[in-house]
Order: structure tokens, then sequence, then C-alpha cells
């Protein structure tokens, strides 16, 4: 099953040097947008996050179908929210996302969701991370 990373959790993985996780976590499951890549490339510009390769996770391209839903059923969030969202919906995937508002989104269209924290959590359970460097 897909594993749609968004900007949220690709930044809170890069700031504390974690980013080899999601790739540990889930394998060739753990995906992203191609969105998504463009809004982290963004805050790398402006000097806000740090340059991370994240070519270890597949990149999702979102069909014809796929990007007219997401304008048509999402319309107040950001891109890379609304690509996961709808990538996550229509391939039966997981969405990552610390995004309030795409949580709430995802709660309302029954998209499987995790966090950082449950991420973390998870980590923590499998022995990917001691208790203490998921804390």
């Amino acid at each position: 099953m897909l594993v749609l990373l968004d900007t949220t959790v690709l930044t809170n993985f890069a700031l504390v040097g974690l980013t080899s996780i999601p790739k540990e976590l889930w394998g060739d499951q753990a995906s992203t947008t191609a969105e998504v890549l463009e809004e982290y490339t963004v805050g790398v510009e402006v000097g806000k996050l740090p340059r991370v390769d994240w070519t270890q996770l597949n990149t999702i391209l979102s069909s014809t179908g796929e990007q007219l839903l997401e304008v048509q059923m999402f319309p107040n969030l950001g891109r890379g929210e609304r690509t996961c969202l709808v990538v996550a919906m229509v391939r039966h995937g997981i969405l990552a996302t610390d995004d309030q508002l795409a949580r709430r989104a995802a709660k309302l269209h029954r998209i499987e969701l995790i966090g950082t924290v449950e991420i973390l959590k998870v980590c923590a359970q499998s022995g990917l991370l001691s208790k203490l460097e998921a804390q």
C-alpha cells in the first residue's frame, strides 16, 4: 500500500536528520508527489529547509483525472496536500500529514492517516529507532 508523505512530514524528518526513516519503514511504498517535492524545494531556496535528496522516495505523477479531482474536491488546500489526498484516495494509499485541514479532509473521505508522531511511535515499536531517538 502506498504511503503518501506530504510536505509537513518531509519537513519534520528533514529538520531532525531522519530522512531515511520513510524508506526504512515502508520500503518501496514510501512515496510523495512531484508537487510536494516542488513545495519542499521552495523551502530550500528561501533558506528555511535543509537541502535533502528525496530520490529514495517514489515520486508519484498524478493522472489527468486525479488532477481534476484535486481541484474540485480540495480547493482550500495547498497543491502538495491536495495531490497526496487524491492519490491516496484513488489508489487506496495512506496519507502521511500533520496538516490539520488535510487530516480533516482525509477523515471525511475515509482515507487512512498517519502523522509524524505516529510514525515515530511505529519506529520505536519496531526497533527502527530507540524510544529516546523517537522522542
